[in-house]
């Protein structure tokens, strides 16, 4: 459906102070660039630019690999939402993703009429690593995201250059793989800490809940569970990547019919929007832990125990503790676990037992874990959270934390384990009024 943008200047500048100077993510599918109005997009653009809004774009290219792939002749397999990328397929990835690179850069540099020359740039800006076999299945080059080059592209938007990324991504050796583009555009808003991830799409994403536009993330998380089996596979993994990016910090993801006239500027500066808005709170995904969860947690412990980092319980040690732990679980699967043992009477606590899944480290989750606890110590009105580690105090040191002696330390914290290990002790302290 089409819509003619009905906002007058005292509707755009009451929204201003909120979003000049953040960063926003937008993410355009292959089949929306074949059917927007590319010249619209190029002014909503020019608009946000003129704002001081930092903007980054990341473009899929789905639709035009696999109708090249078709006329060509050649023969490509899916498995799941994954597409089988041999070289004959990443030539043509290569291929299109460049012309659609060259096409976006051309329509935004085509802005004189807003008195806006817009800079763009494209490049590496992520390290890819293969999918590998899984299952059995050689996914040849396709890839995933292993780094963003993050400090890269805040350089660029510091120079107000608008940095344009295709799903072409290239690993140390120089080789080049094919990867998910909408995981990589929720990688990235997650990297720059963007305010906002804007997806534009070729299908409407707002009649997807009957009860309304605006979804919380558990709200979102469980229409995705309700749908799993009827939904097209792409909507699901769309609908994740705004999930997982709002999990781990990114303010709003916002799903927007690309072909809607004005459609980001009415999404940003308008009450009523033009999609669907996806926001919440992300310690929504932090829960109690259960005597069920204790065969994870055990398991999550002694994978990344290579460096003594932890003291390894038996279960039943777990067992009494259990109302100390809480896990970071997100789409049923419990990705990682940390413990607040407090000592009330005594107004400290021990913040212990830290431990992520390996495969989910780059989305934020150990931050988060440590942000819940943080509060929680706030609420239960202690004075000092306590904790040890060997290898991660700047990690800590963001939170607030400071290094500390050891005869420092209250004697309700375990001193023992600290000396055994050579750990560097860290506190932070709370004011009386929590902060």
């Amino acid at each position: 459906m089409q819509h003619k943008m009905e906002l007058n200047l005292s509707d755009i500048l009451r929204y201003v102070p909120k979003f000049q100077g953040k960063t926003v993510v937008i993410f355009v599918s292959g089949a929306a660039l074949e059917l927007m109005d590319l010249n619209n997009f190029a002014q909503q653009i020019a608009i946000l630019s003129s704002l001081s809004i930092r903007t980054v774009i990341v473009h899929g290219s789905r639709y035009q690999i696999n109708l090249q792939a078709t006329k060509s002749g050649i023969a490509f397999e899916e498995q799941g939402n994954y597409r089988i990328t041999n070289l004959e397929i990443l030539e043509i990835a290569i291929l299109e993703s460049e012309k659609l690179t060259y096409l976006i850069r051309q329509y935004l540099s085509n802005t004189f009429s807003t008195g806006l020359m817009l800079k763009t740039v494209s490049g590496p800006f992520f390290k890819a690593k293969p999918l590998g076999v899984i299952g059995g299945i050689d996914y040849q080059r396709s890839g995933q995201v292993e780094k963003i080059y993050s400090q890269r592209i805040q350089e660029l938007l510091d120079l107000q250059y608008i940095p344009i990324l295709s799903a072409i991504g290239f690993d140390a050796q120089g080789q080049a793989y094919n990867v998910r583009s909408v995981e990589l555009a929720s990688q990235v808003a997650v990297s720059l800490q963007a305010s906002k991830l804007v997806l534009l799409l070729e299908d409407d994403y707002t009649n997807l809940s009957s009860s309304a536009n605006a979804l919380e993330l558990a709200e979102l998380e469980e229409l995705i569970k309700q749908n799993q089996q009827k939904w097209p596979a792409l909507r699901s993994e769309r609908l994740r990547a705004g999930l997982m990016a709002c999990a781990n910090g990114v303010e709003r993801a916002h799903f927007i019919l690309g072909t809607e006239q004005d459609g980001l500027i009415r999404e940003f500066f308008t009450q009523t929007g033009a999609g669907l808005l996806i926001s919440g709170d992300s310690y929504r995904f932090v829960r109690s832990a259960t005597i069920q969860d204790i065969p994870k947690i055990m398991e999550m412990m002694q994978n990344a125990n290579q460096l003594g980092e932890f003291r390894l319980r038996q279960e039943e040690d777990f067992a009494k503790k259990i109302d100390d732990f809480f896990v970071f679980e997100l789409e049923g699967k419990i990705c990682g676990s940390i413990a607040l043992h407090s000592f009330e009477k005594d107004g400290v606590a021990e913040l212990a037992a830290l431990v992520v899944e390996a495969k989910y480290r780059h989305l934020g989750v150990g931050k988060k874990l440590v942000e819940f606890i943080i509060s929680r110590a706030k609420k239960q009105t202690l004075s000092t959270l306590y904790l040890s580690t060997t290898r991660a105090t700047q990690f800590f040191k963001q939170f607030g934390f400071e290094e500390t002696d050891i005869d420092e330390v209250h004697p309700m914290v375990s001193q023992n384990w600290i000396r055994e290990r050579n750990a560097k002790i860290m506190r932070i302290a709370f004011s009386a009024n929590g902060s």
